[in-house]
């Protein structure tokens, strides 16, 4: 293993490793797919045939709480600490 994975934390054996930070993030990321998956299937069409208007919140809910999913389901892949999740929050 090359000195660089070994002083960054990076192993086969954290990234493969549970943890209380990779549940919690894993936690967050699903109920960010399931509000995605609420607002572009009950509350988009509700809004649509009640004549609410709502700006155009319910049209870009999927790309606005689909990228927090990709956060924090990545985040939870990767298995990072708090330096890292930083890092890898800003790369996603």
């Amino acid at each position: 293993m090359p000195a660089s994975a070994v002083r960054s934390g990076h192993s086969r054996e954290r990234l493969l490793k549970p943890g209380r930070t990779r549940f919690i993030f894993l936690l967050i990321g699903i109920a960010a797919f399931a509000a995605t998956e609420f607002g572009r299937h009950i509350c988009s069409p509700y809004f649509r045939e009640s004549g609410i208007s709502d700006f155009g919140l319910t049209d870009s809910i999927g790309n606005w709480s689909g990228i927090i999913v990709q956060i924090f389901l990545g985040l939870a892949i990767f298995n990072s600490g708090k330096k890292q999740s930083y890092t890898l929050a800003a790369f996603f």
